[in-house]
């Protein structure tokens, strides 16, 4: 019997949520390798958590090693592709500033040979909760239990699609030489210091249970409008305030 021709794969939006290790080690360029996938629209997140060293507050960095494998096996099917980076809203000037480095310098070839350069960035802000792996983040908490986060999307497109849109003239160099000489590639690191803070950066279940219980003692307010009986730490497990296992990353507003 005579096998069926594999139809391509007509996918509108491919969305890829990738740690930098992964990122770095050709993650995005092993996705789009994969045969017969053809997808429109093209976007990279880099969530909070994905970021190096997170968790210690390390300055953000973004190597730019990728984007060699990446070029060699998008497809033609492409015309936009999106990187987007979130962080902690306080690092907005951090995210700002390696975008704006995005936006100079960098360029994406398809294997037609055709470039997508810059287009345009845009910021969005979100509200979530601050526990993530059964720990609670008080350390960029805004508000007890909450965390603020700040997103950059930046837009690449095709230069037939940019029409008379500028193009960053170092991207169109950098798109015009070889691999060798694309040093400018890389994101320059701009000497940002960690956060100085007295707060621990996260609570365990266990210092979070005795932290509600010694606010309950200290206000006598909660006492009186709760009951002398009902201290948090000991009410049964399914009236307890649940530790949520992960960090939503549902962006209002779609």
């Amino acid at each position: 019997m005579r096998e069926r021709e594999q139809q391509p794969v007509l996918i509108s939006n491919l969305r890829v949520f990738a740690q930098m290790c992964m990122l770095e080690q050709g993650a995005l360029a092993k996705v789009l390798a994969v045969p017969e996938l053809n997808p429109s629209i093209v976007t990279l997140t880099i969530r909070h958590t994905d970021w190096w060293n997170w968790e210690h507050d390390q300055p953000l960095y973004f190597n730019g090693g990728w984007l060699e494998g990446v070029s060699q096996v998008m497809p033609p099917s492409v015309r936009e592709l999106n990187i987007e980076l979130e962080s902690v809203d306080r690092k907005k000037y951090q995210v700002d500033e390696i975008a704006r480095q995005m936006m100079e310098k960098w360029f994406f070839r398809r294997t037609d040979g055709v470039a997508l350069y810059p287009f345009q960035q845009q910021e969005s802000h979100w509200r979530g909760t601050s526990r993530w792996e059964r720990l609670r983040w008080v350390r960029d908490e805004i508000l007890e239990g909450v965390i603020d986060f700040y997103v950059a999307t930046l837009t690449f497109l095709p230069e037939t699609r940019l029409q008379r849109h500028q193009t960053s003239p170092v991207a169109r160099e950098n798109a015009n030489s070889t691999p060798e000489d694309r040093g400018s590639l890389m994101l320059s690191k701009l000497g940002w210091k960690t956060i100085s803070t007295e707060r621990p950066p996260f609570m365990t279940e266990k210092e979070q249970m005795r932290y509600y219980r010694q606010l309950w003692r200290n206000r006598p307010d909660i006492q009186r409008s709760r009951g002398a009986s009902e201290d948090p730490a000991l009410l049964p497990a399914n009236q307890q305030k649940p530790f949520l296992g992960s960090l939503s990353l549902m962006r209002r507003g779609g």
